[in-house]
């Protein structure tokens, strides 16, 4: 179908000008073998240039608060989100009886045979206990925790397992893994 768009839309007939481009139309159609194709005359209504631009301007400011609500809407849940994980590890660390001991137990004088012996027997407390802070600091790495909040939780007991040489010598040798940790604590 062809449609065929006139601008006088008030007007039920077409202008003489009109109905010439479409004479002249018509005839380069018979000649060309394609005015077996059925035709169809619309009168549509042209907007002026500055209601155009209205439009576009009005779309473009519609565009842009869009995405700034997205942008709101994504640090928010990415806060939200940083709030569930900060609430989930403190009740990990804080809660759980086998954590507190190794807790209790860096948390004493450097040099202490306890923390040597803790450390050399390799024990699954001592393991899960570097195992947490190397989760803690995998989810710091990835940005799904930021160092003020691994800081503002736990920066304590941080400091307590950096403090004692033996753990610190465990966490740098690269066959036990901790690489996160290590990164992390110790700045490797």
């Amino acid at each position: 179908m062809l449609v065929i768009p006139l601008r006088d839309r008030e007007s039920s007939s077409t202008t003489a000008r009109d109905q010439k481009h479409l004479e002249i139309l018509l005839g380069l159609l018979r000649h060309s073998g394609s005015f077996s194709r059925s035709i169809h005359i619309q009168s549509t209504l042209a907007m002026p240039l500055d209601a155009v631009r209205a439009v576009q301007v009005v779309s473009y400011l519609a565009g842009a608060i869009a995405a700034l609500t997205a942008v709101w809407v994504y640090k928010s849940n990415s806060r939200r989100e940083r709030a569930r994980w900060a609430e989930s590890l403190y009740a990990r660390f804080y809660e759980r009886e086998e954590l507190k001991r190794v807790r209790d137990l860096l948390d004493c004088d450097v040099g202490d045979p306890q923390v040597s012996q803790l450390v050399t027997a390799e024990s699954s407390v001592w393991t899960d206990y570097l195992n947490f802070f190397e989760f803690v600091a995998y989810l710091q790495s990835s940005n799904q925790l930021h160092k003020e909040d691994v800081d503002a939780l736990f920066s304590y007991y941080l400091a307590c397992l950096k403090r004692h040489s033996d753990a610190v010598g465990y966490i740098r040798n690269k066959e036990k893994g901790y690489e996160y940790l290590r990164r992390t604590l110790l700045n490797e």
